[in-house]
């Protein structure tokens, strides 16, 4: 499944979905964008970084979702990270308890080697 939203490339086995859009907050924005990461799960990725350096402005509801990929993840016996999250969106995290569940890693590549 491709999104607008996501753009998706390998790096060695790894797997980066880099989220376009600078505000998730539109459900239906939401839905596809995760729904097209969740296909890459689905699809036997194994080692999956989301990168959130483009974004601005996300809702709980994408918080939520980004729930969900983890425990689809941990399903297939894989391994999800994320980075690059600005410091108003991981105060979101730190706020609901889910920068215990995702550590930040602050680039890619220090995502890429930490998985």
């Amino acid at each position: 499944m491709s999104s607008s939203h996501v753009e998706f490339k390998s790096v060695g086995d790894v797997t980066v979905a880099k989220i376009t859009s600078p505000r998730l907050v539109d459900d239906m924005m939401i839905h596809e964008a995760f729904n097209a990461i969740l296909a890459y799960i689905q699809d036997g990725s194994e080692r999956l970084v989301i990168d959130f350096d483009l974004v601005q402005f996300l809702s709980s509801s994408a918080l939520g979702k980004l729930i969900s990929l983890s425990k689809a993840m941990k399903k297939n016996e894989g391994s999800l990270v994320i980075c690059c999250v600005n410091n108003s969106i991981w105060k979101a995290f730190e706020m609901t308890g889910l920068s215990k569940k995702f550590p930040r890693y602050s680039t890619e590549m220090h995502a890429i080697a930490n998985l």
